[in-house]
């Protein structure tokens, strides 16, 4: 650390301030906005959040049925030849 001077001299290279621009302040309104009315909207009751989303109602039909056999046969041989297809026993 000594060979290469860390801690002599300047204690900064660059510094540059930042100033926020009107298209910050323009963003940062428009967030502020958002999250007011999104707690406005929840209070009221307009919305609700799901926490754990939840599957609707489950029916294999003729069509459903179809590509889930279709793609359990897929997985099974893809499997099968994986492990080498000379040693599938079907």
């Amino acid at each position: 650390m000594e060979a290469r001077a860390f801690g002599s001299g300047k204690k900064r290279m660059f510094f540059k301030p930042m100033k926020i621009s009107g298209l910050d302040w323009l963003g940062l309104t428009f967030d502020i906005l958002a999250v007011i009315t999104a707690t406005v909207a929840a209070w009221k009751g307009w919305t609700a959040y799901q926490y754990y989303p939840t599957f609707g109602q489950f029916a294999l039909n003729g069509t459903e049925s179809l590509v889930l056999a279709i793609l359990l046969i897929l997985v099974i041989s893809i499997v099968t030849c994986g492990m080498g297809c000379q040693e599938a026993a079907f």
